[in-house]
This record gives C-alpha cells, structure tokens and sequence, in this order.
C-alpha cells in the first residue's frame, strides 16, 4: 500500500495515458467503419447463364448513389484487342429502373442495370472495329465503368474480365476490381481518353 502511495502520481499518468489510447484506438476503428461505408462498390456480374448469352449485369452495393459516367468494352481474341464505348448503347434488355436507355446516368443504392448480354456487347464492339470474328473465339471480355460517388467530383473505376474456356465464360477475378481515384489516376485518364477514342 505504500508503494501505491507512493508511486500514486505515475499510476495516475500510466493509466490516463492507457485509456488514451484506447480512445485512439476506437476512435481509428470507427473512421476506418465510416471510410469504409462510404467508400462505391459497383459489382459487375454475369447472370443466368455462364456462356456468352449470359447477362452481364452492374449493381450498386455501396452505401450511396453513383453516377456512371462512361462504360468500356474490352475485348481480346486472335492475339488482337478491340475496344468500343458502351456509354451510348442502348440495351436490348428490359431494365429493372428507369432510365434514359444509355447506359449513362445515376445508379442508387442497391439498384442493378443489366448492360445486355456478353454476346450483344461483345458482337457491338467488333462491329465498331469491323472485326470479323465469331463470339464463340473470342478469349476474354472486359468491361469498365468510370463513375463519380457522392460530393466526391474525382471520377473511379471499376473493371472486371471473363474469360472463355471451352465455352463456358468465367470471371477472372472473385471481385469487381476498384481504380481509387486517389492511387490511379493515370489508368483512369487512360480509359478516358480510350473512351474519346472508341
């Protein structure tokens, strides 16, 4: 008892700086939860069937709004790479939300917009390059949106390819690739002015 009386005033700082830093600690966890909440997440996906005829589809998991800006088709076959804008391509497929019919213009929270089929956007993109190759040889897909989230005016970018094998078009990655705009902003200007070319 007489070392604690002693030794009192070092206890006190030794303990008020512990509950600091659990307060910092706390405090890092809950900026990282809100960064991470407010942070777009735009899935692109394939649905009902795992070939070509397959739908590919972009859905808005984030907590907010986006606004999609300009969409991308990359396609490869034959050694050869063809790109074509897809922000003007009006889908063949009934949508899930109005809209204009581009695949330009605002996204909600939780909403889907089926592009078209992997065949159709495929099949646009060698017609915008007079390329005659059949869906069927073609090696990949990859799709890309340029998008804006939020107050925040920098644009972001989603990407994700599948490949075919066999047949069977599979996603390369689990995941729908992020471009921060803070760390990627060359490729982002790079897919802007691929989309000018288009």
């Amino acid at each position: 008892m007489q070392w604690i009386a002693s030794n009192s005033t070092a206890l006190i700082f030794l303990a008020n700086a512990g509950v600091i830093l659990v307060w910092v600690f706390f405090g890092f966890l809950m900026m990282a939860d809100f960064a991470k909440l407010r942070r777009p997440k735009l899935l692109i996906s394939r649905q009902q069937r795992m070939d070509v005829d397959g739908v590919c589809a972009v859905i808005n998991m984030g907590q907010e709004a986006v606004y999609v800006s300009a969409v991308l088709a990359v396609v490869k076959g034959k050694d050869q790479t063809f790109r074509a804008d897809l922000t003007n391509y009006i889908p063949s497929l009934g949508q899930t939300q109005s809209t204009t019919g581009a695949l330009q213009g605002p996204l909600a929270s939780g909403s889907e917009y089926r592009l078209d089929t992997f065949r159709r956007l495929a099949q646009h993109s060698l017609q915008a390059s007079n390329a005659s190759i059949r869906c069927e040889d073609l090696d990949s897909i990859e799709i890309r949106i340029i998008a804006t989230h939020g107050r925040d005016d920098r644009p972001f970018g989603v990407y994700r390819r599948f490949a075919q094998e066999e047949g069977v078009l599979k996603p390369v990655s689990f995941h729908t690739r992020l471009l921060s705009p803070r760390w990627h902003q060359d490729r982002l200007r790079r897919w802007q002015r691929q989309v000018a070319q288009a």
